[in-house]
């Protein structure tokens, strides 16, 4: 009975000597910078940023691996604070907060309709298997995936089939922009008046014959801007919003009406959508607000 006592004792005391030893070479340190990151973040786990959720995005910024900044959605002061925990000065912006745009104006009333799509609505899959049901095939082909992949219900149908933005609900998240195949998606400055409605990369005469509405590639608009804000950039005028000062003379020259100036209420740009001939039939012709 007492070698039995004995012999319980040793092991007992092994096995704890073996947990101590164990316990200590496995041990894993626990960054308390990724707890205080995750809590800035805002919880949105859309992905957009590139990994899983905000907790990943958290560790990443922690290990060095992510910009401070790397989330869209957050606000400048949590961006800051993030800063302030990696000890950084933090990383500027240059066009400070954004949101999506849409570069097409090939409603139903300005590009002929070549062929009725009735499959998934799945932009992505529609644009590998067929080009697009309109004749222009750069335009927006209004299957929805851009409203289906946002996570802040920011994006919805239009009346003319065209996706319409709500400046009031996008946080320039880009994961819009990132599942639009045709790229007429694209995130602009939100102080910003200026919008370009056509994202067509053909000549002038295709263009034409394409959209009643489509840019021609002119360049009326880059030569005409006083302060070099435009370029001409595969047939299309490519803005500088760091230059533009929205002084509208580009959309005054602009023969097809594809540039046009927005009046942001309260700060934020609304969505557009210019009066061009042809426009009768589109629904939005009396509401569009472009004279």
């Amino acid at each position: 009975m007492f070698d039995a006592i004995i012999l319980t004792a040793v092991l007992g005391a092994l096995f704890g000597l073996v947990l101590a030893v164990a316990s200590r070479r496995l041990h894993i340190k626990t960054d308390l910078r990724i707890a205080a990151v995750t809590a800035l973040l805002p919880g949105a786990n859309c992905g957009a940023c590139g990994f899983p959720g905000c907790s990943a995005l958290a560790e990443a910024i922690a290990a060095g691996n992510a910009k401070t900044n790397a989330c869209a959605v957050a606000d400048a002061a949590a961006k800051n604070k993030i800063a302030a925990i990696m000890n950084h000065d933090g990383e500027e912006e240059a066009s400070g907060p954004q949101m999506a745009a849409l570069a097409c104006n090939g409603c139903a009333g300005n590009v002929t309709i070549k062929y009725s799509y009735n499959g998934p609505r799945d932009c992505r899959l529609a644009a590998s298997l067929l080009a697009a049901p309109g004749k222009c095939n750069y335009g927006c082909l209004g299957l929805g995936t851009c409203a289906q992949n946002c996570p802040f219900n920011a994006i919805s149908p239009g009346a003319n089939g065209l996706p319409v933005v709500d400046p009031a609900k996008c946080t320039g998240c880009r994961l819009c922009t990132q599942n639009c195949p045709q790229g007429v998606l694209h995130l602009v400055p939100r102080s910003s008046t200026l919008r370009l409605l056509c994202s067509n990369r053909a000549n002038a005469k295709d263009a034409m014959a394409a959209c009643k509405a489509s840019c021609i590639g002119c360049g009326l608009c880059a030569r005409t801007c006083p302060h070099n804000a435009i370029i001409m950039e595969a047939n299309l005028p490519k803005i500088d919003y760091a230059k533009c000062t929205g002084c509208g003379l580009c959309t005054q020259k602009c023969p097809r009406g594809c540039l046009v100036l927005t009046v942001p209420p309260q700060g934020e740009a609304p969505e557009a959508r210019p009066k061009t001939k042809g426009c009768a039939a589109c629904p939005l012709a009396e509401s569009c607000g472009v004279k």
